[in-house]
Parts: C-alpha cells; structure tokens; sequence
C-alpha cells in the first residue's frame, strides 16, 4: 500500500478583533431598530406588520377628515417615517399624499403630543381632543406640560379650556401670540439682570483680587455709578416737588412737597456728620463768592 504525504495542518486564522466586532455591532444595531420598529407599529398601528400601500391609503383618507382623523393620519406617517427611507418618505409625501415636509411633521407632533399616554389618562382629554383641528394645529408648539395642565382644568396664556372652547382659531392665535410677547419680555428682563448681576460679580472681583490699578479704577466706576443714580433720584424729587408747589391741589400737598425735599437734604447732613465726611455744607449751599461786594474802581 502506497503512503502519501500527510496533509499539511492547516494554519490558524490569526483573530481579527476590529473585523470581528464589526458584524456584531451591525447585528446589534439591527436589533434595536428592529426593536424600535416594533413599539412604533405596536403604539401607532396596532401592532400590525408594516405595509406601506397600506399606510398611505389610511393616511391620504384621515387627512381629509376631523381633528380624530388628523391624529390618526400623523400615527400613519409617523410609521411611514420610522419603515421608510429618509428620501423615500419625502417622496411619499409630495407624490401619494401630496404633503410637504413641515405639514407632515406638525400631523406627526401632534400625534404624539395628542395620543401620548399621559395626555390622555387626564380627565378633560376627551374635550381637550374635541377642540377641532385648526385649534388644536394652534396648540401645538406649546410645551407637553402646558398642554396636559389644561386637560387638568389650567390655563394656557390665560385661557381655560372653555375659553378656548368658545374661542375662534383666530381669537386663540392671538392669545397665545401676546403671551408669547409677553414671556419674550420678561425673559428680556431677566436677561439684562444677570447681566447686571454679572457686571456687578465681576466689578467685584476687580476690587478684591485686581492689581491696585484696577482696584482704584473699580472704586472710582462704582462711585461714579452711584453719584449719577443719586442725581437722577434727587433731579426728580426737585422737579416732583416744584411741579406740585407751583400748582398744589391743596395746602396738603405742597406740605407734603416741601418736607419731601426737607427729609432728603436733612438725611444726606446726618449721613455725612455721621460717618465723619468733611463737607461745607454752609459754603456748598451759599458760597462766599456769591457775597463778595465788588470793589469800586479807584
């Protein structure tokens, strides 16, 4: 019997981490969209396999439909979203539902703002829902907590939901308009105290921490500051005070003029006696030059 050669053994295939790791990350990047995928179709279609033909028909018939339908329409196009390509969901929306992009996103955030689970355990959803489309298109950028505070008996922009209820879409629009003004400035506010307040903090840490240099020039800034808003306060309580004693309604009020400019004269002497600052009050209010005789010429 003829003896061949042994095969030669066959050589380990060296491990390859990165190419390994690759199918697995592929693989588990699946399973969570499969996993996403599956709550979208359980919350939005019933848990029904995806069938676009299908979603377009039932999305094209709700959107002719009342607000119930609308909400229903954006679940369908919220499935068609999550199952279709990006490009071919644009292309579904102009070409079978005749749809542009931002319609169809506003349908799709108010499904889910409308439909959510917490939204809808409160007791007024039912009339919150029965608002109609257009108001409830309206109400849609307002934030989920102000929403769900109104199917509690709340307001939004001052408005019950029987407000709103006997309100035209309109008269809403232009509720929620001005008390989007309003908020705007009272953010607009309190945008310029911080930065007020950040002035102020670091003013303060030029005073503590600077060089000397910077340390006087924060001292002189504050006293400038201070000496300007205390001129503005007595200009006014001058001008305040002579309008009212030039046409007083009574003899109470230009009493009350007088002692208003005597009380503040008299409080800024005791300040200044009290903490010991050297001022002339005598030669501020009447200096010796305004005296002086003028000398004939010889």
């Amino acid at each position: 019997m003829t003896r061949g050669r042994k095969p030669a053994p066959q050589a380990e295939r060296p491990a390859n981490p990165v190419g390994d790791a690759a199918p697995a990350a592929a693989s588990a990047a699946a399973d969570e969209m499969a996993q996403r995928s599956a709550e979208i179709a359980q919350r939005f279609d019933d848990g029904l396999p995806y069938d676009r033909t299908r979603m377009v028909n039932e999305a094209r018939f709700y959107m002719g439909q009342s607000a119930d339908a609308m909400l229903e329409a954006g679940k369908r196009l919220i499935v068609l979203k999550e199952n279709e390509p990006h490009g071919e969901f644009t292309d579904l929306l102009e070409t079978s539902l005749g749809l542009n992009k931002r319609t169809a996103q506003v349908m799709m955030q108010a499904a889910v703002k409308y439909l959510s689970p917490s939204l809808m355990s409160k007791a007024q959803a039912p009339a919150l829902l029965g608002l109609g489309r257009a108001k409830l298109l309206d109400l849609v950028a307002e934030p989920d907590a102000a929403i769900e505070a109104l199917a509690e008996g709340g307001t939004i922009a001052g408005k019950t939901l029987d407000d709103i209820q006997a309100m035209s879409s309109r008269e809403l629009r232009a509720a929620l308009a001005e008390a989007r003004k309003k908020l705007t400035s009272k953010d607009a506010v309190i945008a310029k105290k911080d930065e007020k307040l950040n002035e102020l903090a670091e003013a303060e840490e030029r005073r503590r921490s600077g060089t000397p240099d910077e340390r006087a020039q924060a001292q002189i800034d504050d006293l400038a500051d201070t000496a300007r808003a205390a001129e503005l306060a007595v200009r006014r309580l001058v001008v305040a005070s002579v309008s009212v004693t030039e046409a007083p309604v009574s003899d109470a009020t230009a009493l009350a003029a007088r002692q208003a400019v005597e009380y503040v004269a008299q409080l800024l002497a005791s300040l200044i006696t009290e903490h010991g600052i050297t001022v002339d009050l005598a030669e501020m209010v009447a200096p010796a030059w305004l005296d002086a005789t003028p000398t004939k010429a010889g």
